[in-house]
């Protein structure tokens, strides 16, 4: 039996599984197995995009398996909306706004998570809104950043630094 996962979004994947004979040798797609019983693993490089990768198992009486195995390797979401921009002010004790809005090319759900100076405030979510109320004594630069990620393994960053500033004084 073999074992490997249909889509990732990284560039190696790891194929495993068991033959019934300790001394069957494995090859996939050219790169030996390497074994521990009946148990056999293989890190291999995939290309962007459907990779058909061929197992062939080989008994010691000379029997030949072959099986094939598709994998598709993915694209990484990117973040493609972050507001507030990058460079903007925003008045302390005033709610801001922080959301944002990622793509992936095949179209695969994405979760966001967003922070505000690396602490997480919006833990992984199919929506990207984050209601922020900053209060004076966090006047000063902050640095926020949305996080997007998909179902295999593939994650896209964006940072944004914006100011807290003391709101204006009102006149008497």
């Amino acid at each position: 039996g073999i074992t490997g996962l249909p889509k990732t979004n990284f560039t190696t994947v790891i194929i495993t599984g068991q033959v019934d004979d300790h001394l069957t040798t494995v090859d996939i797609s050219g790169v030996s197995a390497t074994r521990a019983s009946l148990d056999f693993d293989a890190t291999l490089p995939l290309n962007l995009g459907t990779n058909t990768l061929i197992l062939t198992a080989t008994s010691p009486l000379g029997h030949v398996t072959t099986q094939a195995l598709s994998v598709i390797e993915g694209t990484i979401p990117t973040v493609v909306t972050l507001e507030p921009a990058d460079g903007s002010k925003s008045y302390a004790e005033a709610a801001v706004t922080i959301q944002g809005a990622g793509s992936d090319q095949e179209a695969d759900p994405i979760d966001y998570q967003i922070l505000i100076d690396a602490q997480v405030v919006l833990d992984w979510a199919p929506t990207a809104t984050y209601l922020w109320t900053p209060a004076q004594a966090e006047a000063g630069l902050h640095t926020l950043e949305l996080r997007v990620r998909d179902d295999f393994g593939g994650e896209g960053a964006q940072p944004v630094e914006t100011f807290v500033v003391r709101p204006p004084i009102s006149p008497p």
